[in-house]
């Protein structure tokens, strides 16, 4: 939809399947070397981009697959690098609100647990969250939802809300 809009987008993977479906997708869009530059491999702790690089970030599902809370405040720092002052974040997340009887809980971390499909996530309270995001200078704008769904893996709490790059230092009133 993105690139149908004519928006120059970007996807970073790292499931080789995913990126697959993301180049059969938008190749009617791209040549194939604009294409092979515009769907790459990365995880969320090292983004293959520059400083500063993005307009706009769309992550779904994305956050609360660090496998502890150290690593999600490395990929919110990671998102808040490469994005440009002023930037926009929409994002969707999995929180705790709800959790699964069948998760088990990973020793020594707090929020992270481990699903019956032996996937980890690390499911933060929508607050530290907040905090977290806000610490790396991502200003809520705007909270859009928060709806438990029943997903094949389970319950879960999806929040979608939408983040603003502000000024380093700046407090929430001043930027």
């Amino acid at each position: 939809m993105l690139c149908e809009l004519g928006f120059q987008t970007y996807a970073c993977d790292v499931n080789s399947a995913m990126l697959e479906a993301a180049r059969n997708r938008i190749s009617q869009y791209f040549n194939s070397e604009d294409l092979s530059r515009r769907v790459v491999y990365g995880d969320m702790l090292n983004l293959p981009f520059p400083d500063s690089f993005f307009d706009v970030i769309v992550a779904t599902g994305v956050l609360h697959q660090a496998r502890s809370v150290s690593e999600y405040k490395k990929a919110i720092e990671g998102l808040s690098r490469v994005l440009k002052l002023g930037g926009k974040i929409f994002l969707n997340i999995f929180t705790n609100k709800v959790m699964d009887p069948t998760y088990k809980p990973v020793e020594g971390e707090s929020y992270t647990v481990i699903t019956k499909e032996k996937l980890y996530m690390t499911l933060l309270p929508k607050e530290l969250f907040y905090q977290l995001m806000e610490n790396s200078d991502l200003q809520l704008k705007e909270e859009i939802s928060e709806d438990t769904k029943e997903e094949n893996t389970g319950p879960r709490v999806v929040l979608r809300a939408n983040f603003i790059k502000k000024q380093q230092g700046l407090s929430s009133e001043q930027s």
